[in-house]
Formats: structure tokens, sequence, C-alpha cells
């Protein structure tokens, strides 16, 4: 629903080369998009526990958001503390040589453990 207003605003800023607006996408799809990305730039306030983070990391993206889902102080993983932060952080990413490394900071072990502590068992 907000295309039109999004693609005005892509258009207004002279972005148009920097934006693909690709609608819905099987997840085969997303995950090579996710490959060719360098960063995950994810605005929201609430996050459940967040498998984009992971699925980000694992193909080499770099991500800045809020503290939501489980967010974790990594070099690939910048956390913004309020709106300002989150814009100032936004824009440092893209003026430094970032590191595409692929990374996994939610091994299976441990993501069982951490749902065995939120669940008491």
């Amino acid at each position: 629903p907000e295309f039109s207003r999004l693609r005005g605003m892509v258009e207004e800023k002279k972005l148009a080369d920097n934006f693909e607006f690709t609608g819905l996408l099987n997840r085969l799809d997303i995950f090579k998009l996710m490959q060719r990305s360098k960063i995950l730039v994810h605005p929201s306030q609430f996050e459940g526990f967040g498998f984009v983070f992971a699925e980000a990391l694992v193909n080499g993206m770099n991500i800045v958001s809020f503290n939501v889902g489980d967010a974790q102080n990594h070099p690939k993983w910048l956390i913004a503390q309020d709106e300002k932060d989150f814009i100032i952080i936004s824009i440092n990413l893209l003026s430094v040589k970032l590191d595409l490394s692929r990374v996994n900071l939610f091994p299976l072990a441990e993501t069982v453990k951490r749902y065995a502590g939120i669940y008491g068992m």
C-alpha cells in the first residue's frame, strides 16, 4: 500500500539507481538477494526473535537495527539507541569498507539453550 509514496520518495531524492522494488519473492530468491547485499537496515521498533538477523549474518551482510529481537553487540551488527543514532550509523556504513564475511551468531546448540532458559527448561 505504500509503494507509490516510497517510489515517489526514491525519485525525489534521485536514488532510482540504488533501489529495486521487487514485490513478493520466494524464499530462495530472497536468499540470493541477501548474498548480493551488504547491509540489512532494520528500522522496526519491535521484532520477536528475528530470524532475518541470523539469515543476514550468515549471508555476509552487516546490520543496523534497534535493540530488538535477539540483537547482539557485534562488529557486523550495529545497534542504534534512537532514531538520530540509527540515521548516523546507516550513513556511516555507506562510507566504510564493510566486512562481508559470513557469521553465525546463532549456532543451533546455543539457540536451543536460550529457548530453554526463556521457557524455564
